[in-house]
């Protein structure tokens, strides 16, 4: 083989073995988002707080709430309410007899970016500090193309978008293997 046939046959080569890491950087940065589910106030649920507003408030603390994730409202029946409210009614904390629901739990997917204020609307519980803000980021996107995000690395690659990225490069290899098999050998 002369020199100039070797190093075509070289760059094909090399072009193929970017041609594929591309595609497993592909494949391993496709990723789908899995909601996190939350217990509104962990062991302490939804109630009026001994410590008063700084309870919800400081249980948010080291948490990152993302849209779709899901908020656990657990209290005795009858006895709490749990109201979606704008900050205006958040700050003032008035009685509300609309409500999301008396009878635990209650179960709140957050589908809106950014502030989102949660009251208890019965008498005297928001002013005594039962009340939730939190913020709300949209759902993280998989990783720029180029890098590998190990945690994205899981069920979430056998989904069908990452099936079809495999097909794709498959039949993108193939296809160029073919042309360079009928441009130099044939």
């Amino acid at each position: 083989m002369d020199r100039q046939v070797f190093w075509k046959v070289a760059a094909v080569v090399v072009i193929i073995m970017a041609l594929q890491l591309q595609c497993t950087v592909s494949k391993a940065t496709v990723s789908q988002y899995s909601p996190q589910y939350y217990v509104v106030g962990d062991s302490l649920g939804w109630t009026v707080p001994p410590g008063g507003a700084a309870t919800y408030a400081n249980w948010t603390v080291g948490k990152t709430f993302f849209v779709g994730d899901i908020l656990y409202f657990n209290f005795t029946n009858g006895l709490q309410t749990v109201v979606t409210v704008r900050k205006t009614v958040f700050d003032s904390c008035p009685n509300i007899s609309t409500t999301i629901s008396l009878n635990s739990p209650v179960t709140v997917t957050l589908s809106v970016e950014g502030e989102n204020y949660f009251i208890c609307g019965l008498p005297g519980h928001c002013q005594n500090g039962q009340k939730l803000a939190l913020n709300v980021t949209a759902t993280p996107a998989s990783t720029p193309s180029g890098l590998i995000n190990i945690t994205s690395i899981t069920s979430s690659t056998t989904s069908a978008a990452s099936s079809r990225v495999g097909v794709m490069c498959f039949f993108v290899i193939s296809l160029f293997t073919t042309a360079i098999n009928v441009a130099f050998f044939l």
